[in-house]
Order: structure tokens, then C-alpha cells, then sequence
């Protein structure tokens, strides 16, 4: 499972949110959200927004993949 998905339904649970609710929020249905959470590339700005909005909180997953993204770059330069 994708670490996003499982930060997401982690929160969810804590935050006493139905699938439901969070997807009515977002104007989608509860497939649709489904399928943002297993490819999160396809949630919006506005959708992050939204969701940030009812008390989901994003900050650790954006400083981890901050830190793998640069981990990587620094990978590349002691190979170059």
C-alpha cells in the first residue's frame, strides 16, 4: 500500500471522517476518491486544500519525499 494511502486512512481514522464525507467534500464520489488514493499524483492543489481544510495534514509526507528527492540527487553526484 502506498505510505500516502496509509497516512491518509490514518489521519481519516483519527479525524472521525467517513470515506463518504471526505469525498462529498471534495464534489467526488467515493470511487473516485478510492482511485486518488491508490495514484495520489492525481489529487489537485484545490483537493489538498480541501482536505487540509477538514484537519488532514500533509507536512511529514512533503519532508519525506523532500528528503528521499534529495538523498537521490546526492546518489547521483557521488556516482558522477
Amino acid at each position: 500500500m502506498h505510505e500516502f494511502r496509509i497516512e491518509f486512512l490514518i489521519q481519516r481514522e483519527q479525524l472521525g471522517l467517513k470515506k463518504k464525507e471526505i469525498a462529498e467534500a471534495l464534489g467526488i464520489t467515493a470511487p473516485t476518491l478510492q482511485s486518488k488514493l491508490r495514484n495520489p499524483d492525481k489529487l489537485t492543489i484545490d483537493n489538498f486544500n480541501i482536505l487540509t481544510g477538514l484537519g488532514f495534514n500533509f507536512d511529514n509526507l512533503i519532508k519525506e519525499k523532500w528528503n528521499n528527492n534529495q538523498k537521490r540527487k546526492l546518489k547521483r553526484k557521488l556516482v558522477e
